[in-house]
């Protein structure tokens, strides 16, 4: 997306302030875009826009104040086109925002929460004063208003936690034998892997996507053994974050096992007032519907394969046009026409999984800087780099012109073919081979 003419401005990147220490924005949505990126490639400030509102977010809190003007011209662009509303609540623990107001246009009001009954056009606040109001303000935003919003997670952001809890209890993964999944690729910012083979090949996988999360396992018949039942326990109360709320199942052997879980679980088809939606990764209906579920907070529990559909689809693609993939493809997760067959998979320490488990973005980055800064690559990751070579040929196939994440990795293969060339293929230098780099 362009970037809008209000928002622009100028040299703010030269001068950020050296004491802040700002959180990488992943920019998870098709219509995000960035608005300021270090030399790293690094996404600190960036917009987007959600239903009929705007939002503006900004890695660091510190930069409500620290740039008045950038502020100002968020405001403008966040009350809308052609819009004259120019109410402005600011949250209290952002007071100085409305300080630095005082001479401007715009109408403001310093709050204690957030509350859309006066018909504001922009709400101010940071990332650790959202609390209850969150689902509040994406109604907000999806009904035309605009919000700013700013603040920093590095200091908690690891997945360690969300296996911990996942795997309590769990030592290995028995696949049947004779059973045919489909191997995962796990290629989100946000998603990562739960269950893999010795090789690295994943067939169960976790995501955050929006406020919501989401639990992907390879076979839609794995919903439904018993043997796997403390497994999906553990993924519900997961999904469900707390909430004791309906899960919602579609298929009857997987209801069984999920109601074991001890939250209420019924047979039904998609609906907004579940907690979390229990599906086939077959499913064709209520894929936008579901896709904004999960982003406003809902959890999803998917299973299936798609190497059947590959096989029966000669010539097709199926990351773009296996119905599953359609809904899981922003979430950082697709289903591929690889398989995987049953057998006993040693669950991974959580501790241990994050360096010692194969994640596609993270090698694609330290490969990149192995040869564009010529970091040391450890044993571990250069195992792994025949599979980030297939994996890269894979994602590029995803066509995703339009996604902020595609784009990513795009620019990241670039600059590696551009610092490093086309190596000639040998013995010595068979390890990745990238194909042609589509254009933009």
């Amino acid at each position: 997306a362009a970037l809008p003419s209000a928002l622009a401005f100028e040299n703010i990147m030269s001068i950020l302030p050296g004491s802040y220490v700002p959180t990488d924005l992943l920019l998870i949505g098709d219509h995000a875009f960035p608005l300021a990126m270090n030399s790293q490639g690094q996404v600190l400030m960036a917009a987007s826009l959600y239903g009929s509102g705007r939002i503006v977010v900004l890695g660091h809190e510190g930069y409500l104040t620290a740039f008045p003007a950038l502020v100002e011209n968020a405001l403008t662009w966040l009350r809308g086109d052609g819009s004259d509303n120019l109410s402005v609540r600011v949250h209290r623990n952002v007071s100085a925002v409305a300080d630095n107001l005082q001479k401007s246009s715009f109408q403001v009001e310093v709050v204690g929460a957030f509350s859309d009954n006066l018909g504001v056009g922009v709400y101010v606040t940071d990332a650790y004063s959202v609390g209850s109001d969150s689902m509040e303000l994406v109604a907000f935003l999806k009904a035309g208003g605009g919000v700013l919003i700013a603040g920093q997670a590095w200091s908690w952001a690891d997945f360690e936690d969300d296996l911990e809890f996942l795997l309590q209890g769990i030592s290995e993964f028995e696949l049947p034998q004779g059973s045919t999944a489909s191997e995962v690729l796990v290629h989100g910012p946000l998603a990562f892997p739960i269950g893999t083979t010795h090789d690295g090949r994943a067939f169960l996988a976790g995501a955050y996507y929006g406020q919501g999360r989401v639990i992907l396992i390879s076979h839609e018949g794995f919903l439904g053994l018993e043997s796997m039942a403390p497994i999906w326990k553990n993924a519900i109360h997961w999904l469900d974050e707390g909430r004791r709320g309906v899960v919602g199942v579609m298929m009857d052997p997987a209801l069984k096992v999920l109601s074991d879980s001890g939250l209420k679980c019924e047979k039904t088809n998609f609906r907004k007032d579940l907690s979390v939606f229990v599906c086939t990764a077959y499913i064709t209906e209520h894929l936008e519907e579901i896709q904004n579920f999960v982003a406003e907070g809902g959890g999803l529990l998917i299973g299936g394969h798609a190497w059947w559909w590959a096989h029966s689809n000669a010539g097709k693609n199926v990351l773009t046009e296996f119905s599953g993939n359609k809904i899981l493809n922003q979430m950082g997760l697709s289903l591929l026409g690889a398989t995987i067959g049953g057998g006993s998979y040693k669950a991974p320490v959580p501790s241990q999984a994050i360096k010692d488990s194969y994640h596609f973005r993270h090698l694609l980055n330290r490969f990149a800087a192995h040869v564009t800064t010529g970091e040391e690559l450890s044993q571990h990751e250069e195992r792994y780099l025949k599979k980030l070579g297939n994996d890269c040929n894979v994602y590029l196939q995803m066509k995703a012109h339009d996604s902020s994440h595609y784009r990513q990795v795009l620019a990241t293969l670039t600059d590696i073919l551009i610092t490093s060339g086309l190596p000639e293929v040998s013995r010595q230098h068979n390890m990745i081979i990238l194909k042609k780099i589509p254009k933009e």
